[in-house]
């Protein structure tokens, strides 16, 4: 089975309330055009399901993961979108030292969809709180396109790797997945 991808801005039923703002404000380099999205059976939203039951390569996925970095009364909430087939994502060592944190763990899941207005098992990187840090393993960045979130669970974003850079906070983090 494959998924019927459209411009995002045909189908803004299929995207949760923040990506749709940033897409209908959209200022990056990439045309708003090359940013898709495809509805999908929410039963098979997790990155591996979803690579497997629409044949798609797991290298052509990603998984945004959002941690809680703290050093002393200082929390901060950040993203990171490594791809589907990462073995190990190194969020207590490349990731902290990055965040300048004593230690990370995975945010409070209420409190992530509380503040991004997504779904479970769709938050995105497109339409993140600005002040939200994007880290972005490189093997995502490079892709032609790569298959993310759209957030809300019956639908996916298709767009150029490069376009995550132009997102506010993005940058690419090296070492932040190790495949093995």
């Amino acid at each position: 089975m494959k998924l019927n991808f459209e411009p995002i801005r045909n189908r803004f039923d299929l995207v949760a309330p923040p990506v749709k703002q940033i897409a209908e404000n959209w200022q990056g380099d990439t045309s708003i055009e090359d940013i898709w999205v495809a509805e999908i059976d929410p039963k098979y939203m997790g990155g591996l399901e979803l690579c497997e039951h629409y044949d798609i390569p797991q290298d052509k996925g990603a998984n945004c993961v959002i941690i809680e970095a703290v050093r002393g009364e200082n929390k901060t909430l950040a993203a990171c979108l490594i791809p589907v087939n990462c073995k190990r994502a190194d969020f207590n060592g490349v990731a902290r030292k990055h965040l300048n944190a004593r230690r990370v763990s995975l945010a409070p899941l209420d409190e992530v969809l509380k503040q991004t207005q997504m779904e479970y098992g769709s938050i995105t990187v497109f339409g993140l709180p600005e002040s939200w840090p994007i880290l972005i393993d490189p093997s995502v960045a490079s892709l032609e396109r790569v298959i993310i979130g759209a957030g809300l669970q019956k639908s996916k974003l298709s767009l150029p790797g490069k376009t995550l850079l132009e997102l506010p906070n993005a940058q690419v983090l090296e070492g932040l997945c190790k495949i093995f």
